[in-house]
């Protein structure tokens, strides 16, 4: 019980294979294992085509991790979504989703400049609220607020 919850806690990342390599030297090899196979075996379960679409967009996104600024990733979102024909699929709403957070970078980079002090829980939620706009901008019946 305890290893599927740190399956499905997300509080480990295993999609980063740098931080695969250090959990391996931390574990003993048959628990890394047990904790690999039961991770696999939790993500076949219940194959969701969305997790699928998000595996391979963070994928794709991690030509750009060193990159100085957001330029061409945010250049890769744009034809992504030009290409998308449905402005209305999952994958689109995906899309807009990462390319919002990516945009909001240069934002959050702000909040630790000393002269700007850090924001108020308001700009937090608004923040936060744009991604939730767009994810259900679709719903009838779930309305966002500001």
């Amino acid at each position: 019980m305890e290893l599927m919850k740190l399956c499905l806690s997300r509080n480990i990342n295993f999609m980063n294979c740098n931080y695969r390599e250090i959990y391996a030297a931390e574990f003993d090899p048959k628990t890394y294992k047990e904790i690999m196979d039961e991770c696999e075996k939790r993500r076949t379960i219940l194959p969701s085509s969305i997790t699928v679409k998000i595996d391979n967009l963070f994928d794709n996104l991690l030509e750009y991790h060193f990159d100085k600024n957001a330029n061409r990733i945010l250049q890769y979102f744009d034809d992504q979504k030009s290409a998308e024909p449905d402005k209305t699929s999952d994958n689109y709403k995906l899309l807009r989703i990462v390319q919002q957070a990516v945009f909001n970078f240069k934002f959050w980079a702000k909040e630790s400049d000393e002269a700007m002090g850090s924001y108020s829980e308001n700009v937090h939620l608004r923040k936060f609220a744009e991604l939730m706009v767009i994810l259900f901008e679709d719903e009838n019946d779930i309305a966002i607020y500001d």
